[in-house]
């Protein structure tokens, strides 16, 4: 964040605490610009976080992709760093 405040705001290197949120926010801002005008023209899919197996398998086709996407798709369904819930979320 300091050398995106530093490098691209051209401003020195010293922030202060109240600055700080202000270069974040310029950041984000910024990013989120670029990749909204990066994806203007391209087509996009959506994958359901809960079934992604629709919107995976219209990416893969689109990407034009090699292989087994049976394997792909048994390889996105691994669990990673899973947390242990010892009581149920509230609502």
């Amino acid at each position: 964040m300091l050398a995106y405040g530093h490098g691209l705001m051209q401003r020195g290197p010293d922030y202060s605490d109240a600055e700080l949120p202000q270069v974040a926010l310029a950041m984000v801002s910024n990013i989120a610009a670029n990749v909204e005008a990066f994806c203007r023209d391209k087509p996009s899919v959506d994958v359901w976080i809960e079934d992604p197996e629709p919107g995976f398998r219209q990416v893969w086709e689109m990407a034009g992709a090699r292989g087994d996407v049976g394997t792909a798709l048994a390889e996105y369904r691994i669990i990673h760093n899973a947390s242990r819930r010892t009581t149920p979320p509230s609502t």
